[in-house]
This record gives structure tokens, sequence and C-alpha cells, in this order.
């Protein structure tokens, strides 16, 4: 759900900067000493089987001349996103949920391959259509995208705040005024979720939240688990992920909340694309084997049972 924030200098990319940003939801990883390190998370071992995916006949049908000439279907990705989007231990290869899912859509449409392309967040929207077909990364449906894009929502991201072990701070989820909360640069929650419940603290006649800035997810849980902040806040896939990777030293706190529609981003002037990609994605959610690959990253939950084409977030 990462959001970064837009200014008069960077109008002209308004749009792509609106977005990802934590799975998010939602986009670090913690647990070894790369991590620690502040450098981009990485993957897993665990690998979905692509054997078991098919092309759907009826989708092939619907694949443009361009693309299936081409034989692949391009992702752009900004690999710092942890479950979402990440990189292998290698460095340089792209993973994760949505990384796969690519694939996945690819090999429904009949095509070779899907693959994605590491690139910085702020620069994806305005490539989705020429240099990308689609735009997988971790991207929130706003009302502002949909006047360009089309978003092909699949599943609800929320937020959620991790603990060191045992909440030794005695963090409340429910009053998190005056606690220490580290947060992702440009996220949701930074730009969004914090500051709302901090106006609410106020309100309250409480102390605001204090508020540690890091660059990416994976730099603020050394802290947490060191005790220099009392939590963490991400998109809810991101907390989650970050949680499993920490092995044991750190737990989430309270529950799922402010969720919103999670999407593939098609460029509104391909609508053959956009048809192509919205059908494959339903023939794996038929399938099931949409399920099965977010289940690899814990990024399972609330999935729909179809896209759900520009949903009203309001």
């Amino acid at each position: 759900m990462q959001k970064l924030v837009i200014t008069a200098a960077i109008a002209a990319c308004a749009l792509a900067l609106t977005a990802c940003g934590t799975p998010a939801s939602d986009t670090g990883k913690p647990g070894d000493s790369k991590d620690s390190a502040g450098q981009s998370p990485t993957a897993t071992t665990e690998e979905f089987d692509f054997s078991t995916i098919k092309p759907d006949p009826e989708v092939v049908k619907l694949v443009p001349k361009d693309v299936k000439e081409r034989d692949v279907l391009r992702n752009g990705a900004s690999t710092d996103y942890a479950p979402l989007e990440m990189l292998k231990e290698d460095g340089t290869t792209p993973t994760g949920a949505e990384v796969d899912l690519t694939k996945a859509i690819a090999l429904t449409m009949g095509l070779k391959d899907g693959t994605t392309t590491t690139e910085t967040f702020a620069a994806l929207l305005p490539k989705v259509g020429s240099t990308y077909d689609i735009g997988a990364s971790g991207f929130t449906v706003t009302a502002e995208r949909i006047k360009t894009y089309d978003m092909l929502a699949f599943k609800n991201m929320g937020t959620l705040f991790a603990v060191k072990k045992g909440n030794p701070s005695g963090f409340n989820p429910d009053d998190p005024c005056g606690a220490t909360v580290g947060v992702q640069t440009g996220s949701y929650q930074e730009e969004d979720v914090l500051p709302r419940l901090n106006k609410e603290c106020l309100a309250a006649g409480k102390p605001e939240i204090k508020i540690q800035k890091e660059d990416l997810v994976n730099m603020v849980i050394p802290k947490v688990i060191s005790g220099q902040y009392d939590a963490v806040i991400a998109d809810d896939p991101v907390t989650a992920y970050n949680v499993k990777k920490a092995e044991g030293q750190l737990e989430t706190v309270g529950k799922i909340f402010d969720t919103t529609p999670l999407a593939i981003v098609v460029n509104k002037k391909n609508q053959d694309l956009s048809k192509a990609v919205k059908a494959a994605m339903d023939s794996l959610m038929k399938s099931g084997k949409f399920k099965e690959i977010m289940a690899v990253y814990g990024a399972d939950g609330d999935i729909y049972p179809e896209v759900k084409l520009n949903p009203d977030t309001k």
C-alpha cells in the first residue's frame, strides 16, 4: 500500500506516487543479518510449482497480437515490498507473491513467460502501457489511479501492528497514543494512517504517537526487536511476513484495519490486454491456483472469488 508524497516538482508522476509502500500493505523484511543491515529484503526458499499452470483456451483467445508475438508478459515492480515483491538471495532476481502471480497469469494466457523488472516505485505507473504491460507492485485502488488505469483488484489489504515477542512495552494497538512506532517513509501508514491516529490522540487529550520513519520496513524491524521502538506498522501481508521471518522475535497485535483493495494495473488505453489479464486472473481464482500462489508467501487472506474491476473505494 505504498503511497508516496506528491509535490509540485514531481506532479508528472503523481499517479505513480500514490501507491504501495511499507505488503505492504506491504514493503520490507527482517530476520537475518542482511535485513538487519537495512539491505533489500530477501525471500524464503519455498517456491510455487509453475508446471501446474496450463493455458486456458478461453483466455488465450483474448490475448492481444503484440503480446502474443512477444510471448512474454512484462511487469515492473519495486522489489523492496515483501512478501509481494522482493529479491532472491542473489540480490538481483525478483520473487514474491505478485512476481509469481505475473508468471502464472502469463502461462494462463498461453505465453512463454511473465517477467518482472526491478524499478523504482515512483517510475512504475508512467511506464505501464509502454515499457511494462502491467504493474503488479502492491498497488492499492484509488480514485485518481482509476482515471488512467484499469485496476484489477484481487484481495483486500489492510494495516497491522507488530511488536517484540511478549510485547514487553505493553503497546496497545487500540490506544497507541504516546508510543514509539516505526514506519516506512512514503507508505500509506506514514502518510495517512498514523497522522489520522495522531489527530484522534490529540482530540482525546492524549500524547501523539512518536513516529519513527525509515526507508524500508526491514530497517524498522531490528529497532522493534531491540526495544528502541514499541511497534512497527505496515500493510498486513508485510507485517505478517516480517513476523514470520523474525523467527519468534516478533508477534502481531490487534486486528487488521483500514482495508483497501489491492490490484494489478493495466493502462486503460489497452482494453484488450486488460480483458485478457482479468480473464487469466479469474481463471486462476476459479482453479484455486491464485490462492496457492499467494499462500506460499502468507498473503492468501481475503482473496476475492473473482476480479473486481475498478472497485469503488468510498
